[in-house]
């Protein structure tokens, strides 16, 4: 006996509450451009034929500039976090000076 497959109608609601942040929804699509590019750019590597590669590129080039224009929305909105970076080493060295200072006037006055 066969299972009756379910109806996508109970997927619908009449709810006006996205079940999604906005958030999520275009981090989400902003990783989906990146798989596109990264897939594009290894069928460009790998292509043979002349006409497939430069449409490869032409591709790839639409949808960078339409992930560009998602990752300004992500800093517009204050939703992009900052990319892990080197240390700053000048700005510890001032920090380390400034508690040596702190720490040997609180000596001078005990």
């Amino acid at each position: 006996m066969l299972h009756v497959p379910k109806l996508f109608e109970t997927e619908v609601t009449d709810s006006t509450v996205p079940p999604f942040s906005d958030e999520l929804m275009l981090f989400h699509i902003a990783t989906l451009l990146s798989a596109a590019i990264a897939y594009y750019s290894e069928a460009f590597s790998m292509g043979q034929r002349r006409d497939l590669t430069a449409d490869y590129a032409q591709m790839n080039t639409q949808i960078a500039l339409i992930a560009e224009d998602g990752i300004k929305l992500l800093i517009e909105k204050g939703w992009m976090e900052q990319p892990p970076s080197a240390t700053d080493y000048e700005s510890l060295e001032r920090i380390r000076s400034m508690i040596i200072v702190l720490y040997e006037k609180e000596r001078t006055l005990l």
